[in-house]
């Protein structure tokens, strides 16, 4: 029998995800950090809107920590690691039905896609097909069974010189000068931290009150980085901004503000609430589909318009409209997941029915 999922590391990977989708549709969607003059939009808009905006980046590196976390504080004790076949299949999965879809839409005209991002998408789902975070995750699944061995053989002292070695060398300076292998160490520094935490569980003093404090400082902390980033982008300040944003926000106040919100999450006494862990089976699913390329055209550019909606109101309707919109993403790459398990199940019961009767016949016959 398996053992019931608690519901409160269920709640925080829901939570995480929607801090994710929040990140990414103000990253995306207004500041168009990808394009060639990001920020252009987000610096014609009102100050409550710029200040507003920037307290919802912190979400994107927090989340993204607090999955690792996650996985590394339940999967550090496992000899062989964690199992990577459902997130590959999944990815595998939906690479095709994105993929089939931008087809789709580019034959019909409806929207634009490039050829060779529908190919990639299609094709190379697990390397860089559906974005960057699903090729680290896999690739720490495969590490981690080693990771885990050799952590067990490790002293405590050596433990913590690990964790510090690669948080300075590879985490934070990895930041700094963008090496190319920044999100792989980010993601195995996390994993380990949160193998940490699993050790030292019982030993944690969780004080709610100061947990929120720290959680608050820290993400005020971002946010305020991420503004100033945002403000001088065109200034010839910004190299200085660049490092004060990854030497300080990413280095020190993204692992303070995640291991805080973690730790706060972990002390919930929620009981099992089968609802939300029936809810956070989907939550893979739904970055699959909304950080896709095809999510990110629909979403932040045809279907909500963000641009209209970022120069078009201001301050508490800005911020209600911004939450309410975040709220639609999700429901809405929900459902279609959702969708998607009702096909497949269909489909497996048909195939399953059609096997039984053949081989009923066979022993008629």
């Amino acid at each position: 029998m398996s053992k019931e999922r608690q519901s409160n590391i269920e709640l925080m990977r829901l939570f995480a995800m929607i801090m994710i989708i929040g990140n990414h549709m103000i990253r995306h969607g207004i500041i168009h950090a990808t394009s060639n003059q990001p920020y252009s939009i987000w610096i014609e808009g009102s100050y409550s809107n710029m200040v507003i905006s920037s307290f919802f980046l912190p979400g994107g590196r927090v989340g993204v920590a607090l999955f690792f976390l996650i996985t590394g504080f339940f999967s550090i004790n496992r000899t062989e690691g964690y199992s990577i076949k459902k997130v590959m299949l999944l990815s595998i999965d939906y690479g095709v039905i994105i993929g089939l879809t931008m087809t789709i839409l580019n034959l019909l005209g409806v929207q634009s896609f490039s050829w060779s991002t529908v190919i990639v998408t299609l094709f190379m789902p697990l390397s860089s097909g559906l974005g960057w975070f699903v090729p680290v995750y896999l690739i720490v699944g495969l590490l981690s069974g080693r990771i885990n061995r050799l952590l067990s053989e490790c002293t405590l002292r050596q433990k913590y010189l690990i964790i510090l070695l690669l948080w300075f060398l590879e985490y934070s300076m990895g930041s700094v000068f963008s090496t190319t292998y920044f999100n792989l160490f980010r993601g195995v520094l996390f994993y380990i931290i949160g193998g940490e935490l699993s050790r030292v569980k019982e030993s944690i003093k969780k004080n709610s009150l100061v947990l929120v404090i720290i959680l608050l400082v820290s993400w005020i902390g971002i946010g305020l980085v991420e503004y100033l980033h945002g403000f001088y982008s065109n200034d010839t300040t910004k190299a200085i901004i660049q490092v004060a944003v990854d030497g300080v926000s990413t280095s020190v106040l993204v692992p303070v503000c995640s291991i805080s919100l973690f730790l706060l999450f972990y002390s919930l006494k929620i009981g099992t609430i089968r609802f939300v862990n029936s809810l956070s089976l989907y939550v893979y699913p739904i970055y699959l589909l909304h950080d896709s390329e095809l999510g990110r055209k629909l979403f932040w550019e045809r279907i909500l318009d963000l641009n209209h909606l970022y120069l078009g109101i201001n301050g508490v309707n800005y911020l209600v409209t911004v939450l309410g919109y975040i709220l639609i993403v999700f429901c809405c790459c929900l459902v279609i997941a959702y969708v998607r398990e009702l096909v497949c199940s269909y489909v497996k019961r048909t195939a399953n029915y059609r096997k039984l009767i053949v081989g009923i016949k066979r022993l008629v016959q």
